[in-house]
């Protein structure tokens, strides 16, 4: 029997004298093919029984046709159809052998078609691999074709599936600055009614917002009720909206934390890709001034610290955003008190502490060197610079002030305050040195050396540690009647706690005598090194022109390591090897 095959269809016929041959029918008429579709022009038509074998799950150049029922040599034939995806689809093509006698030797049957057994495997939408399918049925007489042998198998071309459709753009509307008009003529639609007149005013726009991002509605009008046109709480933060922009730049991503001053915002800079951390400065006159100070005092350190050495955070940007002066900064990683969190306030060793102590000793170098002062150092604002880092930058220079233009007297936070900002005197940068003493104490220890829950409290716990004060010290504080008893020879008054109980009810009942314990017994042997015992004590003193500067603490054998057995390997940072914990846990990031 010989096959041949037209783009659309195979015919098999056998004469009576079993000869098998084959010849083609004339190419159908329209008509014909209207009112039979896909079946070849018959006479008589194909009996209801036989229908074209379309398998669903592969794309053929053309309909696979059952085998013509009129041959008396099929009886069954098995289609072992091979998927795209390595599955095969069995069917089975059974005929009916009937008698008929006529001058052309046709045997007309009736066709049965069956599924026998469909496998396929599950794919990957992103891993497919089109295969052309081959149909192969018993019977066949090996290669090829001979006198009453079938062909072994057929292979269909298949017609690859089209290519699924581009993805939309990025909702970013442009990869590269354009002018607010630009932007509004093809972003129109992303825009609510204010930022269409907003926008125009801003000469280069590089993001206006996620589509799905479900703005806040800003009014042009000036309603009692409406705060900075709706965009403002009642506190003055401006109301964040993941998703949206800050000045058509940069995309925010999250909240990095709150505080008096604002709030800090991890946002996406769509003018470099770059990850970066925004402070937003609440909509208040005076912490709209104190940031033009810290954004005054960054400049300069910018400046001073070209090259990036001093361990204090990089300031990108300053800018005014819809009534908020607003800051970028590089974008660092975990803190030292989430940190010590996450180790269950574990004490340090003292390799780690020399680490962080000689960093933000130079950073504070830095800042004394041209009068500047921190005014707020805690582990809160000391950053690991990167997941996988081994330095630490002091960040947060919202209460910095020039030695010269002190702007506030209530500083510093509780723990970390000295003794000078209690007692209302003029503070200097000796202030930043105290802080410093209390931070890495706490690290040797896991919890603060002065835990005061109101300032008379903290007045007790310095003095349960370090005595009372000299009396020079207290005859020129303002503040020194809230505290002692001035007619009695500077006697301590009793505290007046305002704690309510709870967690640490057991430590306020505690009477906390001046002197009752020890720098020493504070450590509980967390740390033996008698230098860092020393070190402590020169940064924990009640008169501040008798503590240790930041460039004499440089030169401490603590930091610099002399005596033996102080020695660090350079190859293994032991700020590295504390924080190998935290850093694998995520990428987690802190800028407040």
């Amino acid at each position: 029997m010989r096959v041949k095959t037209t783009p659309q269809y195979t015919y098999y016929r056998t004469n009576p004298e079993g000869e098998q041959d084959y010849t083609p029918p004339p190419p159908p008429r329209k008509e014909q093919q209207q009112q039979h579709g896909a079946f070849p022009p018959c006479n008589p038509p194909p009996p209801p029984g036989t229908i074209p074998l379309l398998l669903p799950h592969l794309q053929t150049s053309a309909p696979i046709t059952s085998f013509n029922p009129y041959s008396p040599l099929l009886s069954s034939v098995v289609y072992h159809s091979t998927t795209g995806s390595g599955g095969t689809i069995t069917t089975e093509h059974q005929h009916q052998h009937q008698q008929h006698s006529s001058s052309t030797g046709l045997t007309p049957r009736a066709a049965k078609l069956s599924i026998l057994s469909v496998d396929t495997p599950p794919v990957h939408p992103f891993n497919q691999v089109q295969q052309s399918p081959v149909i192969s049925y018993p019977g066949g007489g090996g290669e090829g074709s001979g006198r009453g042998g079938l062909p072994s198998s057929l292979t269909i071309p298949v017609v690859p599936p089209p290519p699924p459709p581009p993805r939309p753009p990025p909702p970013c509307t442009t990869t590269r600055a354009t002018t607010g008009k630009t932007a509004l003529f093809h972003s129109s639609h992303l825009l609510t009614s204010y930022e269409r007149q907003e926008i125009c005013e801003y000469d280069e726009v590089y993001f206006v917002g996620r589509p799905s991002t479900r703005k806040i509605l800003g009014h042009s009008g000036s309603a009692p009720d409406l705060r900075n046109h709706g965009y403002d709480d009642d506190r003055g933060d401006y109301k964040v909206v993941i998703g949206d922009h800050i000045a058509y730049r940069y995309e925010v991503k999250g909240v990095l934390g709150r505080g008096s001053f604002g709030s800090v915002l991890h946002c996406i800079d769509h003018e470099n890709g770059q990850h970066v951390a925004v402070k937003l400065i609440r909509n208040r006159r005076r912490f709209q001034k104190q940031a033009q100070i810290e954004a005054q005092i960054l400049q300069i350190l910018q400046r001073e610290d070209s090259n990036d050495e001093a361990y204090i955070v990089r300031a990108y940007h300053t800018f005014s955003f819809r009534s908020h002066l607003c800051i970028t900064f590089e974008l660092l990683h975990i803190n030292l008190y989430d940190y010590l969190k996450e180790i269950d306030f574990k004490p340090q060793t003292t390799a780690f502490i020399r680490h962080v102590a000689e960093q933000v000793l130079k950073a504070l170098n830095t800042l004394h060197r041209l009068d500047i002062i921190h005014a707020d150092l805690k582990p809160e604002n000391i950053l690991q610079q990167g997941p996988h880092s081994s330095y630490v930058k002091v960040i947060d220079f919202g209460s910095s002030c020039f030695t010269d233009k002190r702007l506030f007297t209530y500083i510093q936070s509780r723990f970390y305050r000295s003794p000078e900002v209690i007692l209302g005197k003029r503070y200097e940068t000796a202030i930043d040195i105290w802080s410093l003493g209390c931070v890495l104490a706490e690290l040797a220890t896991g919890h603060p050396i002065f835990p005061g829950e109101d300032e008379g409290e903290q007045m007790a716990c310095i003095m349960e540690v370090l005595g009372c004060p000299p009396s020079s010290l207290l005859s020129s504080a303002p503040r020194a009647s809230v505290f002692f008893d001035v007619d009695d020879a500077y006697a301590p008054l009793p505290i007046k706690s305002n704690s309510s109980g709870g967690s640490n009810s057991a430590r306020n009942s505690r009477v906390q005598r001046p002197g009752g314990k020890t720098l020493e017994q504070f450590l509980k042997g967390a740390s033996t090194d008698k230098q860092f015992v020393d070190f402590l004590k020169q940064c924990l003193v009640w008169n501040p022109e008798h503590r240790i500067t930041a460039s004499e603490a440089l030169q401490h054998p603590f930091i610099t390591g002399c005596s033996a057995g102080h020695g660090t390997d350079p190859s293994v940072s032991p700020l590295e090897s504390g924080w190998q914990s935290s850093s694998s846990s995520g990428s987690r990031r802190f800028h407040i």
